[in-house]
């Protein structure tokens, strides 16, 4: 199985002139054109996307039957610096929903909007951003059967299907060989289940304190793919019920997930605790290669680093599956005037970036994965880490649960931070963290 880099474009962001003109807003006023906006947040979800609108532009996306139209790209900022990643002021929904606004005052008003990195699915979804997409699945269904269910379930929301799922994060286990040769122990098993997670845990940290470790703890917890947030997935929790349309946060099934991950420093002690540390350095053992593993999403590159290694993550609850989590998705924005132009164009540009990604949703792309052949590119991932990411894939449960979307960050503030620090109960943290989502989501939820 052969495996390369794909090249990377710039980011066409920071300035509107670096924009290639053959998808520059404009052109023949005589052809129609779909209006594309997408926050500048991730580098290869937009390089994908411009890739989609030159080669449906240049004529080498095959059409079908249906009228042949342009497709622009107006990439707007997410934040007041422009910056192009979640570090330093967060990229927040009201910035990038002002920004479109700004587009149609300009008179190109959007079709399509591409929610990438996560930064905006969960508000994206769940709220009128998108017009439904029932009628034209109902129409041409065999389109959305190449996406993989677990992905449509999360992109749908009360009944609604808002979107089409492009690419996934696969929820795995990484785990650093070096921190298990320090211990003399074997590496966490191909198959597990939750207990053998808290008992392998013990053992660790059983073996660092009798060699004096300092670093003695046996997971870290990241910003950006916790822990608690797997379990919540896995235990069949999470933030919305995506099918009623609420709030899950307060359901058995979540804080059960909750009660799991707070044990884990309190009750097992392989986790530190407020007295060990802050939160924010907890937070930080991951980067700093000082945790023994953690729960990591694969999505794009190399985004979990070199010497780690990935497994597939414990069972919990019963629930052997893993977390998929979505990542971008492309939908006809609610305020279309053209809405039929713009599914065709969803249908053309949605397999041509998921079939470049390293998670893709769309199934076409998983079976080049694991079988490469043809004129496709070639993906860049490490060859030993395929078949575990393809079984995540394959076997997974979609969430709508993103720590680092604006509604992550306030479940974290509200609701993770209060347990690491024995402040709050599950069951008080729940509610406290469902009154402050659904105020910032007002008139969306039930």
């Amino acid at each position: 199985m052969a495996f390369g880099s794909l090249p990377i474009l710039p980011l066409l962001a920071a300035c509107g002139s670096s924009m290639p003109d053959s998808i520059r807003p404009g052109g023949d006023s005589n052809v129609p054109t779909v209006h594309v906006v997408a926050p500048n947040i991730t580098l290869v979800a937009a390089t994908n996307l411009i890739r989609a609108i030159q080669a449906w532009n240049a004529g080498d996306i095959d059409p079908g039957s249906g009228e042949r139209f342009r497709i622009s790209l107006q990439i707007i900022k997410a934040r007041e610096d422009g910056g192009v990643t979640a570090s330093g002021s967060p990229p927040t929904w009201t910035y990038f929903r002002r920004g479109i606004d700004a587009e149609a005052a300009a008179g190109r008003p959007a079709d399509i909007a591409m929610l990438t990195g996560g930064i905006f699915t969960l508000p994206g979804i769940a709220s009128p951003f998108f017009a439904q997409l029932n009628d034209y699945v109902q129409r041409d269904r065999s389109f959305l059967n190449e996406f993989l269910t677990p992905a449509v379930e999360a992109t749908t929301f009360g009944g609604r299907i808002q979107a089409v799922p492009v690419v996934l994060g696969a929820g795995v286990m990484a785990w650093r060989p070096d921190r298990f040769d320090d211990t003399d122990l074997p590496p966490p098993p191909a198959a597990w289940s939750w207990n053998d997670f808290v008992g392998i845990g013990q053992q660790f940290m059983s073996a660092a304190r009798a060699r004096n470790k300092d670093e003695w703890w046996a997971v870290g917890e990241g910003l950006y793919t916790g822990l608690w947030a797997h379990l919540m997935t896995q235990g069949g929790g999470g933030v919305l019920d995506m099918r009623e349309g609420r709030l899950n946060l307060t359901s058995d099934e979540s804080r059960s997930a909750l009660q799991a991950w707070q044990d884990l420093a309190y009750e097992h002690r392989i986790m530190p605790t407020s007295a060990d540390m802050s939160f924010r350095d907890m937070t930080r053992l991951v980067p700093r290669k000082e945790a023994a593993l953690h729960h990591a999403m694969v999505y794009s590159g190399e985004n979990i680093g070199r010497g780690w290694q990935i497994q597939h993550a414990p069972s919990f609850a019963g629930n052997a599956n893993s977390s998929l989590y979505v990542m971008d998705v492309l939908g006809i924005h609610g305020k279309s005037v053209q809405t039929e132009l713009a599914y065709e164009a969803i249908k053309a540009l949605a397999p041509y970036v998921a079939e470049r990604s390293l998670a893709p949703a769309w199934i076409p792309a998983l079976t080049h994965v694991e079988n490469p052949s043809g004129d496709q590119p070639e993906l860049a991932m490490v060859e030993e880490r395929v078949p575990v990411v393809m079984a995540a894939l394959r076997n997974g449960r979609g969430s709508m649960l993103l720590p680092w979307t604006e509604i992550g960050t306030l479940l974290l503030r509200s609701m993770i931070q209060p347990l690491y620090a024995g402040e709050l109960d599950v069951e008080a943290a729940t509610e406290r963290a469902t009154r402050a989502v659904a105020n910032a989501l007002p008139g969306v939820l039930v």
